[in-house]
């Protein structure tokens, strides 16, 4: 059947104007597809990347096992301890009076954890507290951009007075505390026993370890294993 000239051209138009439609249709639907896909990317990301922060950071112990330095014999911590103190130990009048010793607070690359100090105070001999911080400034610039940034070094145990150290001699978990006097009794010494807020121990430790060595390796440490912590000594 021949069309007429006017109806040929309303379906010429219908046509196009169908075929019109469904390429929009098509490139909607393939649109609205992508959108979806990458919606579901980023809120996937974003989860993942509030789970990792929300995710406890790892701690790390610092043992004789897990780091490896030199051993310094402890009469040569005493002999330092004692210099570095000028001979004068501190007991429970004079801790918070004496002019060589200061309280210390937590700083960059360490904290001290108050619930550990059951037998000793927050205070060091002020030539000590210096060495000790910047020791913490050397750590964080190490771990700076890498698995274990902002980590930070714990101490578990500062200056005792000649009461706590005989006090912590006596208790269970005192059988290596020093008889009489230890030379955290001069605030010269300090003991650290964990690492934390970092996503990679072995990296920690590896930087933890490096900082040991060269303050050790300076003369400004001399450095012991006890236990469950490494026992510093700053040297006069």
């Amino acid at each position: 059947m021949k069309l007429k000239p006017r109806i040929r051209r309303k379906l010429k138009m219908l046509l196009l104007l169908t075929c019109a439609v469904a390429f929009v249709a098509g490139i909607g639907r393939v649109i609205y597809g992508a959108f979806t896909f990458v919606s579901e990317v980023l809120m996937e990301s974003g989860t993942a990347t509030e789970e990792a922060a929300a995710r406890p950071k790892e701690m790390c112990g610092c043992t004789k096992h897990q780091v490896r330095f030199k051993r310094d014999g402890y009469e040569k911590h005493r002999h330092h301890a004692e210099q570095l103190n000028a001979r004068v130990i501190v007991t429970d009048k004079v801790i918070k009076d004496s002019p060589l010793l200061t309280k210390v607070k937590d700083g960059p690359g360490f904290r001290i954890d108050s619930h550990k100090l059951t037998h000793s105070e927050p205070y060091l001999n002020r030539q000590a507290y210096k060495v000790l911080k910047d020791m913490g400034k050397a750590f964080a610039r190490k771990v700076e951009d890498t698995a274990a940034e902002g980590s930070t070094f714990h101490i578990s145990s500062l200056t005792r007075t000649t009461e706590q150290q005989e006090k912590l001699r006596r208790s269970p978990v005192g059988r290596n505390a020093t008889p009489n006097v230890s030379t955290h009794c001069y605030g010269a010494s300090f003991d650290i026993y964990k690492l934390d807020n970092t996503d990679n121990c072995t990296h920690a430790r590896k930087a933890f370890e490096e900082v040991l060595k060269e303050f050790q390796k300076a003369g400004r440490i001399l450095l012991c294993p006890e236990g469950n912590c490494i026992h510093v000594t700053v040297r006069n």
